[in-house]
């Protein structure tokens, strides 16, 4: 059995698309899965999965039934918790305070045209290294005060994206492992 990471993208935030950790919960349960858990209220579910689907149709099939239960168009991106592992793993900076560093996740894997018009936006202070699958980002000066949002690459790469700190994603990790 396959332990997976849903990452949700947008619920919980400023008050918008609210969505009960519980509720969600008892959501991933009523589709099937097994061993759920949530981490904080940002939308990060690991779950166990014995049915043959692919990330693709998990993500599908997740993003429906929230639509069904909570009347919202909520993205998911599905990672299975080696690719989390491995993404942490080759984190690409050596000298940092982890408060500083982002993952973006993307939905797919993608090839960088507009890499130039993407460093325009970069600020003093930040790093950033795109790879297939995951944008490396250190914000030295704070992620509420980067260009190099979730949404900004999100439009630069076309591609579904969604971000979670390094803390954030080393206890995802931490939880998923436990399963």
């Amino acid at each position: 059995m396959k332990t997976y990471i849903a990452l949700l993208r947008g619920i919980n935030v400023s008050g918008k698309n609210i969505i009960k950790m519980e509720a969600l919960k008892n959501m991933f349960f009523d589709l099937g899965f097994e061993k759920v858990q949530t981490y904080i209220q940002s939308g990060n579910v690991i779950f166990t999965n014995n049915q043959n689907l692919s990330k693709t149709d998990l993500a599908q099939l997740i993003t429906s039934k929230i639509k069904a239960t909570f009347e919202l168009n909520i993205p998911v991106l599905i990672l299975e918790n080696e690719e989390l592992k491995t993404n942490i793993a080759l984190l690409p900076f050596f000298d940092f305070e982890e408060k500083n560093i982002y993952l973006t996740f993307l939905n797919e894997c993608t090839k960088v045209s507009n890499f130039d018009k993407i460093l325009e936006k970069k600020s003093e202070g930040e790093t950033i290294i795109i790879t297939e699958n995951v944008v490396y980002l250190e914000c030295k000066n704070g992620y509420g005060n980067t260009k190099l949002t979730n949404v900004f690459l999100e439009k630069q790469l076309n591609v579904l994206c969604t971000t979670r700190n390094l803390k954030t994603s080393k206890k995802i990790l931490e939880l998923s492992t436990d399963f």
